[in-house]
């Protein structure tokens, strides 16, 4: 095994090479026959499959997944989208870089566009998001100021890919890239496929709930012990989903 530098961003790529020589009839050696195997997605893989196993937050798991991803798939930002229940809503559960946009628990209403889009439950790559903005049927985001914001950073490029459960998508996995970098390709998403992504992002989701069911608990035994006082019942009420929020 030997380490390679990737020219583009500078990822170390392990690698596995096995050479026989090629002899004549008087036995010398004339040339020889190697196999070179790439072991970057299958290092990869693994360490997707060892985060997964052994972290208990769903933020955790998404960041360490995210920074093992990105050496197989280099992308300037990821992100995971939810969907509600009904299907009516969405928001932002993660992004990573962490800080480059704003997470919001604040749930929004889809557009039917929205809602076909994540119906189709297959991989979507966009090529070119401003041209892609001037479809009829997409211009709805175009003057959003949230839109505008993203295309400011130079993200030009996306794959999104869905997280589906039964048979609903419950989120999606968006991988982004700015104008300097090529656009995603089916490679891209094949070596993508390789990864436990779907698990972790299940696992991250599995967290948050139990996150919250902790804390409904919580709350509720905080109540309890001040119930005699409506007013100390409302003050321990805000400052524990303040805290939690």
């Amino acid at each position: 095994e030997v380490d390679l530098t990737r020219a583009g961003d500078g990822v170390r790529v392990p690698i596995e090479v096995s050479a026989l020589p090629e002899t004549d009839e008087s036995g010398r050696t004339i040339g020889s026959l190697a196999i070179v195997r790439e072991l970057l997605t299958e290092d990869v893989a693994s360490a997707v499959h060892r985060h997964v196993e052994e972290l208990r937050c769903g933020q955790e798991i998404l960041e360490a997944v995210a920074r093992e991803t990105q050496r197989l798939v280099p992308f300037d930002l990821l992100s995971v989208t939810l969907y509600s229940t009904d299907g009516e809503h969405f928001r932002s559960f993660f992004n990573y870089p962490q800080g480059l946009l704003p997470v919001s628990l604040r749930w929004w209403p889809m557009t039917p566009f929205g809602k076909a889009l994540v119906g189709e439950k297959t991989p979507i790559f966009i090529d070119d998001i401003e041209a892609w903005l001037e479809k009829p049927e997409a211009a709805v985001y175009k003057d959003e100021p949230d839109t505008q914001y993203f295309l400011s950073l130079g993200f030009n490029a996306a794959l999104n890919l869905p997280i589906v459960r039964g048979d609903r998508v419950v989120a999606t996995l968006g991988f982004y890239r700015k104008r300097e970098r090529v656009p995603f390709t089916a490679q891209d998403e094949t070596r993508l496929s390789n990864l436990a992504l779907s698990a972790a992002v299940h696992m991250a989701l599995h967290y948050e709930e139990v996150n919250k069911l902790d804390f409904i608990l919580k709350l509720l035994r905080k109540m309890a012990s001040v119930s005699d006082s409506p007013a100390q019942i409302a003050d321990a009420l805000v400052h524990a989903i303040s805290e939690y929020h």
